[in-house]
């Protein structure tokens, strides 16, 4: 999740991401440009990734 700072999407997330994530900050990382500086928070839980 982007919890700071600004990226340009380079193709529009609403494509495969849906409203309550966006609203929540999450992005596509390979499909953005950095135009500050960035926070990102990255969750690991293990019974997520399954």
């Amino acid at each position: 999740m982007l919890k700071e700072g600004k990226v340009k999407e380079l193709t529009d997330f609403a494509y495969t991401l849906d409203g309550e994530m966006l609203d929540n900050g999450y992005i596509l990382a390979c499909q953005s440009q950095l135009k500050s500086d960035i926070v990102v928070e990255v969750d690991f839980n293990q019974e997520k990734l399954k």
